[in-house]
């Protein structure tokens, strides 16, 4: 059964090396986010770029107002216009809270480097019990030695069980990227039929 475990954890590559099925979900992880997040940068910027024509638009509807033309059309246009900016300044928090969000490699850093210092913070422990139990060799020494030998593999564990827990959140961002869309797009459009 632990051979069979073990043959599933791995599987091949071009040339015939065995390489850990966690390391290729990684990989695949980290393209599909970074595939989201350049989608997302594109929309982004289609937004902000949405936010200047109607800034500007806004600004045309307001002189005209002032200058006396056409003063009922142009007001109901003006405040379409404010109502849209509104709208897509919303759109933008929410692209950017996404974009954000979904920057997993930097995130990633930092919980490996948290997990190192933790680690190295158990195994300075470990190193000072053994150090002791070379010192002074008895029953209490040698559990202070076995003790840190866990809390070592124990930290290990945790810092690994709380890495692959994000990644399968980062995932799931990913999957429900697209559905996020629609309900954004559903959402403008309630909106934007309301106002007529």
């Amino acid at each position: 059964a632990g051979q069979e475990r073990l043959s599933y954890n791995l599987v091949s590559v071009e040339g015939g090396l065995p390489v850990s099925r966690a390391d290729v979900l990684d990989s695949e992880v980290e393209r599909r986010v970074e595939r989201a997040r350049e989608g997302l940068r594109g929309r982004i910027e289609g937004v902000r770029g949405k936010i200047c024509d109607l800034e500007a638009e806004r600004d045309q509807r307001l002189q005209d107002l002032q200058e006396g033309k056409l003063p009922e059309l142009n007001e109901q246009k003006h405040d379409a216009a404010v109502l849209a900016i509104q709208l897509a300044a919303e759109e933008l928090r929410l692209l950017e809270e996404q974009h954000e969000g979904l920057d997993w490699a930097k995130e990633r850093e930092g919980m490996e480097e948290e997990a190192k210092r933790a680690e190295g913070e158990a195994q300075q422990l470990l190193e000072e019990a053994k150090a002791q139990h070379e010192a002074d060799p008895s029953d209490l020494t040698e559990a202070l030695v076995k003790d840190g030998e866990a809390r070592v593999v124990r930290v290990r564990a945790a810092s690994q069980i709380r890495i692959r827990q994000k990644e399968k959140e980062v995932e799931m961002a990913v999957l429900t990227l697209k559905m996020s869309e629609d309900e954004l797009v559903l959402f403008m459009l309630s909106v934007s039929c309301s106002c007529y």
